[in-house]
């Protein structure tokens, strides 16, 4: 059944995520009444495991690069602590920068030219990010709860397609995974993809 909703629409992804959630919690109330399933990563632990906001590390990232326009924007684990992997570009060349979540140490920095066509603006006016009124990771990963209630995030990316800056979240509930788009400004669940 899985495979025939590999590409579902949005709707059918939510009735069986909510199917899913309730056999799920059937399941754990059965076993232990105690114990409810959750989205590990949640909003409130995003504030010890994540200790650099995310406005700090693009003030950071602006800082190191000044006039480059930023494209995009991960935060993943990486043996064991959350880095924040920020790339951007100037009218000829690509930045990337890799920031410590935790400790605001940069870990990692680089430049290299663009591709020949990318180059002269190109990249920047297709690919630069919005990133006025973005929502925060919090209400980010609160929306996620909501619509999923079960599993682990393992990835935030902010990223950008046709003028819609949004953040993509890589959610892990045992042998599945779901990729929520969720648009940057609003917080609107744009996508969800469900892969086995």
């Amino acid at each position: 059944m899985k495979h025939l909703l590999h590409k579902a629409s949005f709707t059918g992804l939510v009735v069986l995520l909510l199917s899913t959630t309730t056999l799920i919690n059937i399941h754990a109330q059965e076993s232990s009444s105690s114990a409810s399933p959750s989205v590990h990563v949640t909003s409130e632990q995003l504030k010890g495991e994540i200790k650099v906001p995310l406005e700090d590390a693009i003030k950071l990232y602006q800082e190191t690069f000044p006039n480059v326009s930023i494209t995009s924007i991960d935060l993943t684990a990486k043996l064991g602590r959350y880095v924040y992997q920020i790339e951007g570009v100037d009218d000829d060349m690509e930045y990337e920068l890799t920031i410590d979540a935790q400790t605001k140490e940069v870990s990692g920095k680089r430049d290299y030219p663009l591709e020949l066509d990318e180059r002269n603006g190109f990249k920047r006016k297709n690919d630069a990010l919005n990133l006025e009124k973005l929502k925060d990771l919090a209400e980010i990963s609160k929306v996620v709860e909501q619509a999923t209630g079960s599993g682990q995030i393992v990835e935030w990316e902010l990223d950008r397609e046709l003028n819609v800056t949004y953040w993509k979240v890589t959610l892990i509930n045992g042998p599945e995974k779901l990729e929520l788009k969720i648009d940057a400004q609003t917080a609107e669940v744009l996508e969800a993809e469900l892969d086995d």
